[in-house]
């Protein structure tokens, strides 16, 4: 069992070792010096991100169809080119994209004949 004089003395001698290891960090903070990079928080912010798409995966895909009626071109070729490009310029103004690929391109007779395509895009 310690006696009330032993933990004085303990508690003093914590009290000197704090005391003394703070002294020291203010006395060496003027002899130490910490040079960053000069991009450090942009750099920082990009790995973030590429780290981050990594993970979620780096392609997003979306898938844009469009359908007109027949009777608006001469041939199956003609309305089938004037549906890719208007489901292309539709995807354009959503977002950005680097690829598609085309997953659907038919004509479809129900009550009218239809021309349906549909894509999917890969964007960055």
């Amino acid at each position: 069992m310690l006696t009330l004089g032993q933990l004085k003395i303990i508690k003093v001698n914590k009290l000197k070792k704090g005391f003394v290891i703070f002294l020291t960090s203010l006395l060496l903070n003027g002899c130490i010096q910490i040079n960053t990079p000069e991009n450090l928080v942009s750099d920082t912010y990009r790995t973030g991100k590429e780290i981050y798409r990594d993970i979620v995966g780096k392609q997003q895909y979306r898938k844009f169809s469009q359908e007109y009626p027949m009777q608006k071109f001469s041939s199956e070729q003609e309305a089938q080119e004037f549906c890719l490009k208007s489901v292309i310029s539709d995807a354009r103004h959503s977002l950005q994209f680097s690829e598609y690929k085309i997953i659907k391109m038919d004509i479809v007779e129900d009550e009218q004949r239809m021309v349906r395509c549909a894509i999917e895009l890969i964007s960055e």
